[in-house]
């Protein structure tokens, strides 16, 4: 468990007690892929990993859904149309991904990163149990990037600095949103591999000509 010191910031404005908190319902929120054809969707990971086209990529999220759903222990969410349309340069899904934090209402919320596959129900009571004790958890992923990432929001929606700069789609991402809970305690749940990205088919070349040499008598 990764930890940091540093004072307890008080209550939000207008933010539940903790015994509300103790009462309120888990979330489990989706990030929802686009299709190939459009803008790229919002990842957590290390690296984009391969596009799927817009159906496939639906029948994958359904899929998970159909998973991670109809669980008395939480409530599934998919992302919002509004998020989805968010411009997806590195600011952008940031401050896209901090809103979402701030307006879902009170409670533990999970964040999950569709397209890391291999994701089940054992994943996300193991990381609701992690928040019991922690104000956040992280699901990493071998590149430096994770699959998921849960706030207890026990006495605000989000650190301030959550997401602040971070280098996403890279080797520095996970580093960079723990920088951004820096005083908070954090603890990391079982890491998950990353789709493999697709081998590039190295180009044609053409044969070699034998070496040509000039002699000049």
């Amino acid at each position: 468990m990764a930890s940091g010191p540093g004072r307890r910031a008080g209550l939000a404005a207008g933010w539940p007690g903790t015994g509300a908190m103790a009462r309120a319902r888990r979330q489990t929120v989706m990030l929802l892929d686009t299709p190939a054809a459009g803008p790229p969707g919002f990842s957590t990971g290390a690296a984009p990993g391969p596009r799927l086209p817009g159906g496939l990529a639906r029948l994958r999220d359904g899929a998970l859904l159909r998973r991670l759903g109809n669980d008395p222990r939480w409530t599934v969410l998919a992302a919002s149309p509004a998020l989805r349309r968010t411009p997806c340069s590195p600011a952008g899904q940031g401050a896209a991904l901090a809103r979402l934090l701030r307006d879902i209402r009170p409670g533990p919320v999970l964040v999950v990163d569709p397209r890391i596959p291999g994701i089940d129900r054992r994943h996300i009571a193991e990381a609701f149990a992690a928040l019991g004790r922690s104000d956040a958890v992280l699901g990493p992923t071998p590149g430096g990037g994770y699959w998921l990432i849960g706030l207890a929001r026990a006495r605000c929606p989000a650190p301030p600095a959550l997401f602040r700069d971070v280098r996403w789609l890279s080797r520095h991402t996970l580093g960079d949103t723990l920088a951004g809970l820096q005083g908070h305690r954090v603890t990391f749940v079982s890491p998950l591999e990353e789709p493999a990205r697709p081998c590039a088919v190295p180009e044609a070349r053409a044969p070699r000509q034998p070496a040509l040499r000039l002699v000049v008598t």
